[in-house]
Formats: C-alpha cells, sequence, structure tokens
C-alpha cells in the first residue's frame, strides 16, 4: 500500500478465510461517505504516520490472500486467534483493522485496476479476532471508499470495533464452562448471515 511515498508491507496470518460470491453491503451509506470529506484528521507533524512501523527490505511486492484464480470469491470475514496474551485491545484492533485494509485493498486492484483511487463502489469486510484463550472476541467492519492516501482531503475510509466480548468467565477443572454469554455467539452468527 503507497502512503505519502511509503511502501507497506501488511503481513500476518489470517486462520479462517470466508468468502462470498457477491461483496458485502456497505455498512455506512452515501451520504455518510460524503460526509466524511468535512471531517479533517489530525495532523501529528513532525511524526510520520509510520514512525512504529519496522523498516525492511521488501524484493517482492506482491498481494496475495490465498485465493489465487478464484475470481467469483469476495472477501467476507476474516477469523483469527491472537497467541500473544499481552496484547492489548488497541493493538488488537489495529492489527484487525490492516488486515481488513489490506484484504480490501486486494479486492478493490482485483475488481477495478491496480491503479484505482475513488471506488465506484465501497468494498467492505468483517473480521472476528479472539484471543490466546479463546474467551474474549473482537469485532471489527471495515468500509473502503478510497485509496486516494495523496492527501487529507476528500472521502475517508471507515473502520468500526466492538471488543472486549467475553464468551464465557472461567472454565472449572474438570473442563465446566462458567458464565457463558450467548450474545456473542449471536455476534459471530449475524458477522456469518450478512450479506446472505
Amino acid at each position: 500500500m503507497e502512503n505519502m511515498g511509503d511502501l507497506i508491507l501488511i503481513n500476518g496470518t489470517v486462520h479462517i478465510n470466508i468468502t462470498s460470491k457477491k461483496c458485502l453491503p456497505a455498512f455506512a451509506t452515501d451520504a455518510e461517505v460524503t460526509a466524511s470529506e468535512n471531517h479533517h484528521l489530525a495532523d501529528i507533524f513532525p511524526l510520520k504516520q509510520t514512525i512504529d512501523l519496522s523498516k525492511e527490505n521488501i524484493y517482492t511486492a506482491e498481494e496475495q490472500i490465498g485465493l489465487a484464480g478464484r475470481t467469483d470469491s469476495h472477501p467476507h470475514t476474516l477469523l483469527t486467534r491472537n497467541p500473544h496474551y499481552t496484547y492489548i485491545d488497541s493493538q488488537l484492533n489495529s492489527k484487525a483493522m490492516m488486515h481488513c485494509m489490506a484484504h480490501c485493498i486486494i479486492e478493490a486492484h482485483r475488481m477495478y485496476g491496480a491503479d484505482v483511487k475513488q471506488l465506484p463502489q465501497p468494498i467492505t469486510v468483517q473480521h472476528i479476532g479472539v484471543n490466546h484463550t479463546g474467551q474474549v472476541f473482537y469485532f471489527t467492519a471495515f468500509q473502503l471508499n478510497t485509496l486516494d492516501f495523496s492527501s487529507h482531503d476528500g472521502v475517508k475510509n471507515f473502520t468500526w470495533f466492538d471488543g472486549g466480548n467475553e464468551l464465557f468467565s472461567d472454565i472449572t477443572k474438570d473442563g465446566n464452562v462458567v458464565g457463558y454469554n450467548p450474545e456473542v455467539f449471536k455476534k459471530v452468527l449475524a458477522f456469518y448471515l450478512n450479506g446472505l
């Protein structure tokens, strides 16, 4: 992804990639997307947006999400399990957003060409993340409205987070689940059924 002259590599494992024969519907309305033109992003100058990203030599910049040759599959929902118990909510949200954005960019390039800046239609994807114990779920919805990162003007891309959804509070020594929360499974099911 080009951003103010920097090439950013998003690399990670999506454990389950649910695809669909049609694109997910937009999460935001056309009016909300248009209204985002008036939203001004914070200027953190003299810092760079990429300040805490690691510098690496990238010899082959390619877009790959493991669905090569499948032209009828649109991204729907990405599922990841976080193996790091030390990550805090904001880190998990950032990781989910980057996964979603990468998938949407690849889909935009596939559908509209590698040089597209203004998308004819938004591209959306969902993400369900689970913490290292399988106890806490994080839900992310991402809508790619533009690939024009050359300025802060114009429409913006959207993301929504719903974190800290505890599926259960504990597991006893004999394997019984304590404090099961069925609302979390309802959210998983809603994500899965979205757009069908």
